[in-house]
């Protein structure tokens, strides 16, 4: 049973996870972060012990989770003298990345973190991986107290990735195109408020049907006299009309 925890980061995913864990009644033992100012908000704000200093990690808790950069991972890991059972919250990273330690394992929540707006709800999957029986169980046990039993996927490295990139399409590319309206918009003096309702049903439709099901607009009618109209709109932003091109011919492809 997982009952004291390290966090090694104090960013987005680091931060959810101390408030989470917390609520939940695990012990944050310690915050590290590379910036001691990072460390000691986080630190301050979940009532433990903080540094920027690696070798004062408590050796022996339960649980250390390494929620940085992915490009930092492997180095920090090669500079941790633990014993326990580390994980890392990357989405992208093979479990072998951190197999150095006896007891390696990957708790990869699958939502967007921003620290300036805390979640509404723990609606959310958890991805665990692990080489050990005994150690996934752990896992799947501390997941399971954050969002159920039915929200944690035993997935392989491959599977994740997979999951991953599916993440990206799904929210960071949805985002942008949220970005895109707005830029839009903003040059006819409205904003985004008008666009709200439609971006709300349509992230509700998939609740409902399959995305190709929810598909509409111009190009699932194959308009072109439409699109031709909202291409030379967009004469004078190369980007952005590129882009109308590109996903208007995937979605005729495809639909």
């Amino acid at each position: 049973m997982i009952e004291k925890v390290v966090l090694i980061g104090a960013g987005n995913v680091a931060t959810y996870m101390g408030i989470a864990l917390q609520s939940c009644g695990i012990v944050i033992e310690y915050v590290y972060s590379q910036s001691l100012d990072s460390a000691r908000i986080l630190g301050e704000q979940l009532n433990t012990k903080y540094s920027n200093n690696l070798l004062d990690l408590p050796k022996s808790s339960d649980l250390y989770v390494i929620a940085i950069s992915d490009d930092a991972i492997k180095g920090l890991a090669g500079k941790m003298d633990v014993a326990g059972l580390v994980v890392h919250t990357s989405g992208t990273l093979d479990l072998d990345e951190i197999s150095i330690f006896s007891e390696a394992g990957v708790f990869y929540p699958l939502q967007s973190f921003s620290k300036g707006n805390p979640l509404q709800n723990n609606e959310f999957p958890i991805c665990i991986e692990t080489s050990s029986s005994g150690d996934k169980a752990a896992l799947k046990e501390l997941a399971s107290k954050l969002v159920g039993s039915q929200s944690v996927y035993e997935l392989n490295s491959k599977q994740r990735k997979a999951v991953h990139l599916a993440a990206v399409f799904a929210s960071n590319y949805s985002n942008y195109m949220y970005q895109i309206a707005e830029d839009l918009l903003k040059r006819e003096d409205l904003n985004l408020d008008i666009l709200r309702p439609l971006i709300v049903e349509t992230a509700e439709k998939v609740k409902r049907m399959s995305p190709k099901e929810a598909q509409t607009g111009p190009a699932k009618r194959g308009d072109t006299k439409i699109m031709e109209q909202h291409k030379q709109k967009l004469e004078s932003d190369p980007d952005y009309k590129k882009l109308y091109e590109l996903i208007s011919e995937s979605i005729v492809k495809r639909n």
